[in-house]
């Protein structure tokens, strides 16, 4: 199986001044990716989900997942502070 190195560095633009550390992952061919941002108020979080071809059912869902750990948790990055330390000052 031909697997492909995904590498993942994401900025905050302001919110956060510098990017989040780079995520290494065994990418496979035959799945798309998409990285979610949690905004929050005490800090931001980048999850990455996967998921294979649709069927091109229109009754039938994406099997969307997040990728996980080899514990089973999702695999995130979280950097802070959150967006309540910019409030009221005009970066947001």
């Amino acid at each position: 199986m031909n697997h492909e190195l995904l590498t993942v560095s994401l900025s905050v633009g302001l919110i956060v001044q510098a990017p989040l550390p780079s995520l290494s992952v065994v990418a496979a061919p035959n799945l798309h990716y998409a990285v979610v941002v949690d905004a929050g108020s005490s800090g931001s979080r980048a999850y990455l989900y996967a998921w294979p071809d649709h069927s091109g059912d229109p009754h039938e869902l994406l099997n969307i997942e997040p990728l996980t750990e080899n514990h089973g948790g999702p695999i995130y990055k979280k950097v802070t502070p959150g967006l309540s330390r910019y409030g009221g000052s005009g970066h947001c």
